[in-house]
C-alpha cells in the first residue's frame, strides 16, 4: 500500500483537502470496482460522468475522490 502523499509526488495537484498520509489500497475509475481503502478517479466521459457515482463509492469504502 501506499499513501496519497507517496502517490501524488509525481504529479502538481490542482487542488488537495484532507489527509495525504492515508494508506490506498487500490486506483480506479470504475465506480464497481471501489472497495475498502480505494481512490476512486472520477471523470467526466463521453457517456457517463464519474462525479456522479462519488456518494457511492463513498459508501463503498473510499478513502480518496
Amino acid at each position: 500500500m501506499k499513501t496519497i502523499k507517496e502517490l501524488i509526488s509525481i504529479i502538481t495537484p490542482i487542488e488537495i483537502k484532507g489527509n495525504i498520509d492515508i494508506e490506498i489500497s487500490s486506483i480506479s475509475i470504475n465506480s464497481k470496482d471501489i472497495s475498502e481503502c480505494s481512490l476512486f478517479i472520477a471523470i467526466k466521459g463521453e457517456k457517463l460522468d464519474g462525479h456522479d457515482f462519488i456518494e457511492e463509492v463513498i459508501e463503498k469504502g473510499a478513502k480518496a475522490i
